[in-house]
């Protein structure tokens, strides 16, 4: 870990350890998969920048123990209508708590708490086809404002995205745009994200 003007560097820091635990069941209907799981994390000597008051200095540190647990969930179907491919639902809820509450904690806590995924992939026109999904998002902690230098609860986010896929032969073009609302949020370590943005390719499959 570095030195700067607002942390201090620890050459003492000991390696993580956790151990991880996981059980769920999937579930198959004709031509519907869904799936629920639980997990359970417990790490120990977890490394992150900590402090035990906002005045002072942020410094490398091994939280003695963080436990993470939460629940998974999602459920896919492709009808048998021609229009519609496949669509899907996801929604996953985590937790994590460290054992000394006492302290500050910049990025351990900092985590999607809330992840709902809706998707959809459709026929536009013959090889053409687009595929839609909506993400609605909660990150625990918060982050400080830069313009007002507050500490700032991270607020619940909705991004829609598009890809377009058009298949010729072979080739395969496709142009994705991500955040169509054009939101504007800001993500762990204080960092302001991109607003509409997008990309294209083109692949080339060698035995299609």
């Amino acid at each position: 870990y570095y030195q700067g003007p607002t942390n201090t560097p620890n050459p003492d820091l000991k390696p993580e350890t956790s151990i991880s635990t996981e059980a769920g069941f999937k579930f198959f209907y004709r031509n519907i998969n869904s799936s629920i799981s639980g997990f359970y994390r417990k790490g120990n000597n977890i490394i992150d920048w900590i402090k035990y008051s906002p005045e002072e200095k942020w410094q490398s540190a091994n939280l003695t123990q963080l436990n993470t647990y939460g629940i998974s969930a999602s459920v896919n179907h492709q009808p048998k209508i021609e229009i519609i491919n496949y669509w899907g639902l996801k929604y996953t809820w985590l937790n994590s708590e460290k054992q000394n509450n006492n302290i500050l904690s910049l990025y351990a806590l900092d985590f999607l708490k809330h992840n709902f995924n809706a998707y959809v992939n459709h026929n536009i026109f013959k090889s053409l086809s687009a595929s839609w999904s909506l993400s609605v998002q909660k990150r625990n902690g918060s982050y400080i404002d830069y313009q007002t230098s507050q500490q700032t609860e991270y607020s619940t986010i909705s991004l829609l995205n598009l890809k377009l896929i058009y298949i010729y032969n072979n080739l395969e073009f496709n142009i994705s745009a991500s955040n169509l609302l054009n939101e504007q949020y800001y993500d762990i370590g204080n960092i302001l994200q991109p607003g509409i943005w997008a990309i294209a390719g083109i692949k080339y499959h060698l035995n299609r």
